[in-house]
């Protein structure tokens, strides 16, 4: 039970810090309304089936400076 706890406060940290290096933008809606979100991979495949089958080819997804772009534009920020 404290090893899961710690695990929880320890990814808390990972996510509260902006400095933290980021794998892949997950971008919204369009024109001025659209926002990018900045996530890692790898919590987005372990958390979310949908995730698991998006990222299953991760190296055939199309990246800007390495980092791997998600388009959902077709969803409003507020929504996602």
């Amino acid at each position: 039970m404290f090893l899961l706890k710690d695990f929880s406060r320890d990814i808390g940290k990972l996510l509260e810090n902006s400095r933290n290096t980021h794998d892949i933008i997950i971008r919204v809606g369009e024109g001025t309304s659209q926002k990018d979100f900045r996530a890692h991979s790898l919590i987005l495949r372990v958390r979310s089936r949908y995730f698991q089958n998006e990222l299953t080819n991760i190296e055939k997804l199309y990246k800007e400076n390495g980092i791997i772009v998600f388009d959902k534009r077709n969803y409003s920020p507020k929504i996602f």
